[in-house]
């Protein structure tokens, strides 16, 4: 098997690690690597080991992860991971880290979804089945993937809401998708708010320049309108 991968890059993948059996079992073994994003998308193995942007892609996923992860908390929604956290589901062969991951108490509840033990059962370490939400910040290297593959495996895992959000141009954009009868639904903005069924607002993301010339991002948040 053929796999994107730089040339540079000292990376061993062991046989089986195409189904995702043998690439769970490949995550949490001492071999996987620390570094970079691998990810089993549809039974293709997604290699990408570029180093994060700190401007259009750290510091952007940091701004959405404390403003949800607030609202959750302060609403008892649910459980918000940051990036870090491996979500696996079978119906979707997929086994991968989203750039955030919003839980709620009800799927938890009611079995859509699992957090997973360490062996030592002191704590989870994967989330396996259906997340309400996910969220991905694109990178150069991440289109592909973000914006197609991740767009059809996200919708089969039974996710209801991905956000995509694209800070490498101009402007920073927020894409909310939607859960549809067969696919997901774009959802429409007005005057660059964008409606939330998961969390029950509408936000708004901006960006300006700090004095060093770096970006500083806000997402804004009110109550429905519709």
């Amino acid at each position: 098997m053929n796999y994107p991968i730089r040339e540079n890059l000292n990376l061993t993948i062991p046989p089986g690690s195409d189904t995702l059996r043998g690439f769970r079992r490949w995550v949490h073994s001492d071999s996987f690597p620390d570094r970079g994003h691998v990810s089993l998308i549809a039974g293709e193995m997604v290699i990408d080991m570029n180093a994060e942007r700190l401007q259009s892609h750290n510091k952007l996923k940091g701004t959405i992860g404390r403003v949800l992860a607030t609202l959750s908390e302060d609403l008892d929604l649910g459980e918000y991971f940051v990036d870090g956290l491996w979500l696996t589901n079978d119906a979707a062969e997929l086994s991968t880290v989203p750039d955030g991951t919003f839980v709620s108490w009800e799927s938890l509840e009611n079995g859509r979804a699992q957090l997973l033990s360490a062996i030592d059962g002191d704590d989870a370490i994967e989330l396996s089945g259906s997340p309400d939400w996910v969220l991905e910040v694109v990178s150069p290297s991440s289109i592909e993937k973000d914006t197609r593959k991740l767009v059809d495996a996200y919708y089969r895992a039974g996710v209801r809401e991905y956000w995509i959000v694209d800070a490498l141009g101009e402007d920073v954009v927020l894409r909310v998708f939607a859960r549809g009868d067969n696919d997901f639904t774009p959802v429409e903005s007005t005057d660059g708010w964008v409606q939330s069924k998961v969390f029950a607002r509408e936000f708004r993301l901006t960006r300006r320049r700090h004095r060093l010339g770096t970006w500083q991002y806000t997402l804004a948040m009110r109550a429905e309108t519709t």
